[in-house]
């Protein structure tokens, strides 16, 4: 899996590649965690481009929850495929982590401070 991380203003963007599994998702949780140490407002994680999903790879966001919301800070996730959006949906986390279509409304839920 590739990464790649952009900083706008008080935003973290993630870019993820590939497939997150067991092994990759050590790389997802250190940028999660790069964000929360440069005290972003707002971590965005693009998943236009990422094939599989794991439940390590789920569990890497599950793991951050607690701190982004002790913190304020708000978690998007946007441009998955449906085949990904599906097991977040049938594992219940949707419910914790706000999932969109779009970087263009993800941003506009930052702006607005209504996700999470």
């Amino acid at each position: 899996m590739e990464l790649v991380t952009h900083i706008e203003q008080n935003k973290c963007i993630i870019l993820l590649h590939g497939d997150l599994d067991a092994s990759s998702s050590i790389l997802v949780d250190k940028a999660l965690q790069a964000a929360l140490d440069k005290n972003m407002k707002h971590i965005l994680v693009d998943f236009a481009m990422l094939n599989y999903i794991s439940a390590a790879g789920i569990g890497v966001f599950i793991t951050h929850l607690h701190n982004l919301q002790r913190t304020e800070i708000t978690l998007v996730l946007y441009n998955m495929q449906l085949k990904i959006r599906d097991i977040f949906n049938v594992t219940g986390m949707n419910e914790f982590i706000t999932i969109v279509d779009t970087q263009e409304e993800a941003c506009q839920l930052c702006e607005q401070k209504t996700c999470n």
